[in-house]
């Protein structure tokens, strides 16, 4: 976490809190899938606690990297998931391609990010 702690480079993390205690996270990175490492910079690492999903924290948390990628001056993101694709879907992110990552089948995405 240490390495990602940065507010004005890639990586970094954003972490969504409520009362003071984390309860989602999501991190930009340069590269995230290792078959694929002409693609970058990645959204990666999303996650939100159980006891607040469907509450809109992972929206937030998309937005808010989303916002910091065009602060950064990034046209591209990219990330993949072996299970939210709708989720991203609905959120304007289209399907790139579909691959295998560990024996398991992932959907791989991107979005332009309107600077």
């Amino acid at each position: 976490m240490l390495e990602r702690s940065n507010k004005y480079k890639i990586p970094l993390i954003l972490i969504a809190s409520e009362e003071g205690k984390p309860i989602g996270m999501g991190a930009l990175k340069l590269s995230d899938l290792e078959s694929r490492p002409n693609l970058s910079p990645w959204l990666a690492g999303l996650y939100v606690h159980q006891g607040h999903k469907n509450r809109g924290v992972g929206t937030r948390l998309v937005r808010a990297i989303e916002q910091k990628a065009a602060q950064l001056k990034v046209n591209k993101l990219y990330l993949f998931t072996p299970e939210t694709e709708k989720f991203f879907l609905l959120l304007d992110w289209a399907i790139k391609e579909r691959t295998e990552w560990q024996g398991r089948s992932v959907t791989v995405m991107d979005k332009v990010i309107i600077l």
